[in-house]
């Protein structure tokens, strides 16, 4: 049976939560000091597998969203064929990548998090991405990561887990910002891709 919110006050919709969570795709070509997840959301051409954002910067009325955390998703060869002798050389450089960069996880006006990139696991992706180097042919022996793991953003209030709230049609981003100007790799791009872990609120259809 579905879960509603009940009593819905006079003129509210019913909204019902799903395990859904929000992701957007961004490509870093070595151009750019800052990527922004969420905002201008998607890849022209990628339609659902660079993102799942119905609009640009917030939650169509009247979607919410409980965030519980957040991970990210580095891709080497997004839209080519791997090259395992290119993907030695990425995981050579992406540590340096992300200890050069920081996260930032804004609402409205508001940020709920600023910290190091390089603590933020890898939900999927080489197991232990952001801790040495990890070429891809040990995809097959590592596997891909559960989403579960996760930057656990929550706190506990009485002994139960208080998430982040995004209110409907509440401006919110994700930011991945190099300081010291543009990352160095051995590659004309590569992409990224933010996941916030949690559950999404919509309408009772």
């Amino acid at each position: 049976m579905t879960r509603r919110v009940a009593p819905a006050p006079p003129g509210v919709p019913a909204l019902e939560p799903i395990r859904q969570d929000l992701y957007d795709t961004k490509v870093q070509d070595g151009t750019v000091s800052t990527l922004e997840f969420f905002r201008n959301p998607g890849i022209a051409g990628q339609a659902e597998l660079a993102t799942n954002m119905q609009a640009n910067g917030q939650l169509p009325y009247p979607q919410q969203f409980h965030v519980f955390g957040i991970n990210l998703e580095f891709i080497p060869t997004f839209g080519e064929a791997a090259s395992v002798s290119y993907d030695n050389l990425f995981w050579q450089n992406k540590k340096k990548v992300l200890e050069l960069c920081f996260m930032r996880f804004r609402i409205g006006s508001k940020d709920y998090l600023v910290d190091p990139a390089k603590r933020i696991p890898a939900g999927l992706g080489p197991a232990g991405f952001a801790n040495g180097a990890q070429a891809i042919d040990a995809f097959p022996t590592n596997g891909l990561q559960d989403i579960q793991h996760y930057y656990d953003v929550t706190i506990r209030q009485g002994g139960k887990i208080k998430p982040i709230h995004i209110p409907a049609q509440q401006s919110f981003f994700v930011q991945l910002v190099w300081p010291f100007g543009n990352p160095t790799v051995n590659r004309e791009g590569w992409a990224v891709r933010a996941y916030l872990v949690g559950i999404l609120w919509r309408e009772v259809q």
